[in-house]
């Protein structure tokens, strides 16, 4: 069993930590799908990539909660394309630990 993009809340199924990597969710009733859709779709191969997106956001300077709030709002939305901005699951994950 996987974890489908169309399902709602799928990113709830995951974790990320600041160095870029993927963990499935503590949640024991979304563990073992997120553990399979990890293996199966080989995400953990992406860890560079989300390592350095994490890195362009916060950069060198500190981010007030303001920020954080308003690119948290961000990320949640479409862009301009009508698309999810790459990532934004992460992002968003990762700027809620500030909060």
């Amino acid at each position: 069993m996987t974890v489908s993009p169309l399902i709602q809340n799928c990113a709830d199924y995951f974790r990320y930590t600041e160095a870029g990597e993927i963990l499935p969710s503590e949640d024991p009733d979304k563990n073992e799908a997120a553990k399979v859709t990890i293996e199966k779709l080989g995400l953990d191969k992406l860890n560079d990539k989300r390592r350095a997106v994490i890195k362009d956001l916060f950069g060198e300077e500190e981010l007030t909660k303001e920020e954080i709030e308003k690119f948290i709002e961000s990320f949640d939305n479409v862009n301009e394309e009508d698309k999810y901005d790459p990532f934004c699951n992460v992002l968003i994950y990762i700027l809620k630990q500030y909060i």
